[in-house]
């Protein structure tokens, strides 16, 4: 094959060689090792007839020509010539291979459009705070509230990274104006999945993970009620609790037993320093699948992380506990049984109870709230009842993030 040996062991250096020419990201590196060995793999027999010609043949501009021009090029030991990207895309191997890593549990960046460059950023700064907002909208629409709410937790020390698979090209420059980093990744697994993505990506290095004191994980289904010091105070006050422990804690707004096993609600969690580094942390990201329904994500997610921390004796802590609400808060209790609620174990407070929880402070409201009634029972309407709770100086500025949402939620 006039110097072309298609031995295994000399295919795989050839091909590893081939692929660092190409492109420095990790993960497209990944993918276009396992698309060349699957098509060298395939077409052996043909490469081994052809490969001769097509290593003398200059290039052609004809794309799938030129892709199997270079990989006989590279066998025969000449310079590594550039792969045309759109022949690789078109072919089943990739097809195939993009899947493989799009599902690999135990990694991210299959998933994660840029983490190679927010890991290189991670490393860079090594902040000890970070929050992760993770955003999806048909539209791209981020609201406007909780671009205040980002903008003010990134002035108080906080790295904040928003997460999205789209984005407004205009929010998304304001963001990244003011050092929010953007997270691209493909929808896959709703927030718990751009949770798990990310907590995995801070494990791949362990100095970052040993500079954080505080991991903070968050999504788009609330919007920021009360003035962005409301929020602000509440996670100041999880970052020194997490500061003064030794011992790992998971903590939430709020918790429920609802489904029958007792969690915390995921749309808020706070971990410390502890915890980051706790054996059952990694353990739980890198087994969750990102893959299947919403009531399987929140059963294997959203309640498996409790479920699991609680096994390994990690301390869970909402900051408005049910049974202390229903304790001290005979409007919580009222405010339940107008939805038919009488046990504990039903009652899912950041949704039936969400008018006592303003009254006490709290600062978010779940948007399900006001667009998606409960199913077969009667109930005010929810967005109307908003009206009492939004302050003079926040009105508009809701008013409008409620509108633009209205027609998110029914737009094609």
């Amino acid at each position: 094959m006039a110097g072309v040996a298609l031995g295994a062991m000399k295919v795989r250096a050839t091909l590893h060689r081939l692929v660092r020419s190409q492109d420095p990201r990790l993960s497209q590196r990944r993918l276009l090792a396992a698309t060349l060995a699957a098509l060298v793999r395939q077409r052996r027999r043909g490469l081994v007839l052809a490969a001769p010609m097509l290593a003398r043949l200059p290039a052609t501009g004809r794309a799938k020509l030129d892709l199997w021009r270079a990989v006989a090029r590279a066998l025969a030991g000449g310079p590594p010539s550039p792969l045309p990207p759109q022949a690789l895309q078109a072919t089943q191997a990739y097809r195939e291979a993009r899947a493989r890593l799009d599902q690999a549990l135990w990694s991210p960046y299959g998933r994660g459009r840029n983490y190679e460059q927010l890991l290189a950023r991670l490393r860079q700064r090594s902040p000890d705070r970070v929050l992760l907002f993770h955003h999806h909208d048909s539209r791209g629409l981020l609201p406007r509230s909780w671009i205040q709410a980002l903008l003010a937790c990134q002035r108080a020390g906080w790295q904040v990274v928003c997460s999205s698979s789209r984005l407004q090209v205009e929010r998304a420059a304001e963001l990244e104006g003011q050092g929010v980093w953007l997270a691209e990744r493909t929808n896959l697994g709703l927030c718990l999945g751009a949770y798990k993505d990310l907590s995995l990506l801070l494990l791949q290095d362990p100095s970052v993970v040993a500079g954080l004191r505080s991991l903070v994980l968050c999504n788009d289904s609330t919007l920021p009620l009360a003035a962005d010091q409301a929020l602000l105070s509440q996670l100041a006050a999880w970052d020194q609790a997490g500061q003064a422990s030794e011992a790992p804690l998971l903590a939430s707004l709020t918790d429920s037993a609802e489904r029958g096993s007792y969690h915390l609600q995921s749309y808020l969690l706070h971990a410390n320093a502890a915890l980051l580094q706790h054996a059952a942390w990694l353990r739980f990201w890198l087994g969750f699948s990102p893959f299947g329904s919403k009531d399987e994500l929140i059963d294997t997610g959203e309640i498996g992380l409790s479920q699991a921390l609680l096994a390994a004796d990690v301390a869970l802590r909402p900051a408005y506990p049910l049974v202390a609400g229903l304790l001290d808060d005979p409007a919580m209790g009222e405010e339940l049984q107008r939805y038919g609620i009488g046990c504990p174990h039903e009652a899912n407070p950041s949704l039936f109870a969400w008018q006592s929880l303003l009254a006490r402070g709290f600062p978010l409201v779940k948007k399900h709230v006001l667009f998606n009634p409960r199913d077969n029972q009667p109930q005010p309407l929810e967005l109307a009842a908003l009206s009492r709770w939004i302050s003079p100086e926040r009105r508009a500025l809701l008013a409008a993030d409620l509108q633009e949402l209205f027609v998110s939620r029914y737009a094609p």
